[in-house]
């Protein structure tokens, strides 16, 4: 039976996924994915490392925590499947997000340094400037 989450003890702790579920995962075929889309969320498929700025951000930050590279680059990659899952289940991400969060606790202080650097805004630019350029602006 997988590991439950210590913040949030009804939730499996998806931050350290099996072999059997990546290799699950690793099957999916684009059709696959692309059924994921839905009103407000619709999957796109890329070729550029650009989209994949998130997980090598998280690698680089394990790095510097003192985690090898190939134990940074897995858990940035199981972690964001892990997340791909959940929020393809359904569930809005503040209620996912809230679950994770126990006061004071390392989530928390993630999340305040993320707002610190004004994380959110920074997306929504980066959306927009995306947006404008593939208007030819």
């Amino acid at each position: 039976m997988r590991r439950l989450s210590v913040v949030a003890p009804e939730w499996w702790d998806y931050t350290t996924l099996d072999d059997a579920l990546l290799s699950d995962v690793a099957r999916l075929s684009e059709k696959d994915l692309a059924q994921l889309s839905r009103d407000g969320f619709r999957v796109v498929f890329h070729e550029t490392l650009e989209d994949f700025y998130l997980a090598e951000a998280l690698t680089e930050a394990g790095v510097q925590v003192g985690l090898t590279r190939q134990q940074a680059d897995k858990l940035a990659r199981q972690t964001i499947i892990g997340s791909a899952r959940l929020l393809a289940a359904g569930e809005h991400p503040t209620v996912l997000r809230e679950r994770v969060t126990s006061p004071g606790g390392t989530t928390a202080a993630g999340i305040r340094a993320l707002d610190a650097h004004a994380t959110r805004a920074a997306v929504s630019d980066a959306v927009w400037a995306a947006y404008r350029r593939s208007r030819g602006e």
